[in-house]
């Protein structure tokens, strides 16, 4: 009678991990998508980069980073919506759940040492070394 019980504890705890797995992934694509869906899958990969350098490549600690309050703009007014439109949207919402499943896997090769980025010419921007800038973005270490 253990066995059983056991089985279904085993079981529960797998689905919360699959849980846990999804929500990573889902904070990712939506963090990446929101910030650059628009701009060159090297700006993509970079974000992501920058995510995970943020993480210090804890997989455990994704979703903290994106979720954190004035980091992101994503997420400054809540949960961003990932809004499909088109066929090219589409591509690269597929693209940002990729990089994210590689990163809750911790199967992700940063590009860069960046840790953060901009499209504009904050205060903080003026306190750090430029990388590089891949078209409007602007990414800092």
């Amino acid at each position: 009678m253990k066995y059983p019980i056991l089985a279904m504890a085993v079981v529960a705890a797998s689905l919360a991990a699959n849980a846990a797995q999804d929500t990573t992934v889902e904070d990712v694509a939506l963090t990446i998508w929101t910030e650059a869906r628009g701009e060159s899958f090297e700006s993509r990969r970079f974000v992501a980069s920058v995510i995970w350098n943020r993480a210090k490549g804890d997989t455990t600690q994704l979703s903290a980073v994106c979720r954190a309050p004035k980091q992101f703009s994503a997420w400054n007014k809540g949960r961003p919506v990932a809004i499909r439109r088109n066929a090219k949207d589409e591509a690269i919402w597929r693209e940002c759940l990729a990089f994210g499943k590689a990163m809750a896997r911790g199967e992700f090769e940063p590009c860069t040492d960046a840790t953060h980025f901009c499209t504009n010419n904050p205060q903080w921007s003026k306190t750090m070394n430029l990388v590089k800038r891949i078209g409007k973005m602007k990414f800092y270490v």
